[in-house]
C-alpha cells in the first residue's frame, strides 16, 4: 500500500498516527502518513505500533453539491450523489471526522452536533477556517445508557505557518483531529510504561499547549488553546432534524 503525497486522498483516507517524544525539541510530534482509504478488517489495538485509523472530511450539503452540478450533464449529477452518499457511508464508520462549518453555525454547537451524530468516532474537528479548527477527542465509550466525556479545545496555526493555494491546506486544518488522538495514543502508551496499574484514555490530561504536526517529513506547528472538559448528551433518534455543519437526513 502506497502512501499518499501531502493533501491528496481527501476527502477520505487511513491514517498512521506515531507520536515522538520531545527529546532535546520543545514539544511532541506526531509524524502522520496517509494511506488510500480501505475498510478496516477487524478492530485495531492501541498497543499497536503503528494502528491504522480511517479519517473522513464530511462532504458539504447536498443542496451546494446539487447547486454545483445543475448546468452539467445529467449522468455529473448523479455520479455526484452517489459519491455524496458514499462518503456519508465512509462516515458512520470512521474513527476521525472533520466537518466544515456552514451558514455561520457557532463551533461548539456544529462540533457537538457532529459528535452526537457520529458517537462510534474518536476525535472531531469543526473547521473554522484555513489555520483553526474546534477539536474533540473522546475519553469513554458511547453506551446507550451514558453521557459520553471528552476534552474540546481550539486548534490553530502558528504564526510562522502560512497558508497556500496549492490544492490542500498548509498548515494542513484537515488533520488537526488526527493530530489530537495521535498525542492521546502517546501518552496513553507512555504513561502504561510508567505503572503497573491500568491507563486509559479516562486518565488523559488537558491537551498540551503546542504539538508539531507532521506531514511527509514537513513540521507545522500547531498551538492548542482554550480546553475544556465536556460531557455530551446522548444522541438523538435517527429522525433527528439537519445539523449545524449541514448534513441532512435526505
Amino acid at each position: 500500500m502506497h502512501a499518499l503525497l501531502p493533501g491528496q486522498g481527501w476527502p477520505a483516507c487511513n491514517l498512521h498516527l506515531h507520536g515522538i517524544s520531545p527529546g532535546d525539541r520543545e514539544v511532541l510530534a506526531v509524524h502522520t502518513t496517509c494511506y488510500p482509504y480501505e475498510i478496516k478488517d477487524g478492530y485495531y489495538c492501541w498497543d499497536r505500533t503503528p494502528p491504522l485509523y480511517s479519517s473522513v472530511v464530511l462532504p458539504p450539503p447536498w443542496e451546494i453539491i446539487k447547486a454545483r452540478n445543475e448546468s452539467l450533464p445529467r449522468e455529473n449529477s448523479i455520479k455526484a450523489q452517489r459519491e455524496y452518499e458514499h462518503d456519508l457511508r465512509r462516515a458512520e464508520n470512521a474513527d476521525i471526522l472533520t466537518a466544515h462549518i456552514v451558514d455561520d453555525a457557532p463551533p461548539v454547537l456544529a462540533l457537538d452536533a457532529l459528535a452526537r451524530r457520529y458517537p462510534h468516532a474518536m476525535a472531531y474537528a469543526v473547521i473554522i477556517d484555513k489555520r483553526t479548527c474546534l477539536a474533540a477527542i473522546r475519553l469513554d465509550s458511547w453506551r446507550p445508557d451514558t453521557s459520553p466525556h471528552g476534552y474540546t479545545v481550539t486548534m490553530a496555526a502558528a504564526e510562522q505557518e502560512t497558508v497556500t493555494t496549492a490544492g490542500f491546506y498548509s498548515p494542513p486544518v484537515i488533520l488537526y483531529a488526527a493530530l489530537l488522538l495521535g498525542w492521546a495514543r502517546w501518552w496513553v502508551l507512555g504513561a502504561r510504561d510508567l505503572t503497573d496499574h491500568a491507563v486509559g484514555l479516562e486518565n488523559l490530561p488537558p491537551p498540551p499547549l503546542a504539538l508539531d504536526l507532521v506531514e511527509a517529513w514537513q513540521p507545522h506547528r500547531v498551538e492548542l488553546r482554550d480546553p475544556e472538559r465536556v460531557t455530551w448528551h446522548r444522541p438523538d433518534p435517527p429522525t433527528a432534524p439537519d445539523q449545524p455543519w449541514g448534513y441532512g437526513t435526505d
